[in-house]
């Protein structure tokens, strides 16, 4: 692999990452919105494995 190629593939995961942000700041706004999330600071579970 040459410097380019992981340069340009590290500027593609660096605009999807900030694509993928944007996209769940928009879903969050909407649950908001509609009244499906009614706390500012609700939290997801991100472990599914907790005991």
């Amino acid at each position: 692999m040459t410097t380019t190629y992981i340069k340009e593939q590290v500027r593609t995961i660096e605009k999807a990452t900030q694509n993928a942000s944007r996209s769940r700041e928009t879903a969050l706004r909407f649950l908001k919105d509609a009244g499906i999330l009614n706390s500012p600071t609700a939290k997801t579970n991100k472990s599914k494995d907790k005991k």
